[in-house]
């Protein structure tokens, strides 16, 4: 038998284009280099005419959340983001998230990792 010897820069690329599609995050939809955004999440906030909007986004293994505010329907305001997962999971297309309000701030708590939550706490605009 012949023995065949592969270039190592071939074995690489080879291996890229085989393992890299794998790491998806938490959709398999859309452009490879580009976050994948799931359904916008509508969360009514105490005064009926507020209302929280989550972003939630996979990209190869990580996850994260844009957060936004809209009164009505005024252009929405951006708050901040949250931090997601290593493992590419997304706890708010899962369900496993709480909002607590008081007053004009907001906390978001979030599972990041089995027993693991962690919270953000946000002022809304006047």
């Amino acid at each position: 038998m012949n023995n065949i010897i592969v270039n190592p820069v071939i074995a690489l690329l080879l291996c890229c284009f085989l393992v890299i599609p794998a790491f998806r995050g938490c959709d398999s939809e859309g452009d490879f280099f580009e976050r994948e955004y799931l359904e916008d999440l509508y969360i009514p906030l105490q005064d009926e005419s507020e209302k929280l909007i989550i972003k939630e986004w996979g990209w190869l293994m990580g996850s994260g959340e844009d957060v936004y505010y809209q009164k009505d329907d005024d252009k929405p305001i951006y708050l901040g983001d949250l931090t997601g997962g290593d493992d590419g999971y997304c706890p708010f297309a899962d369900g496993k998230y709480e909002i607590i309000q008081d007053g004009r701030s907001v906390t978001i708590k979030w599972s990041f990792r089995g027993d693991l939550w962690k919270d953000m706490t946000f002022e809304l605009p006047e």
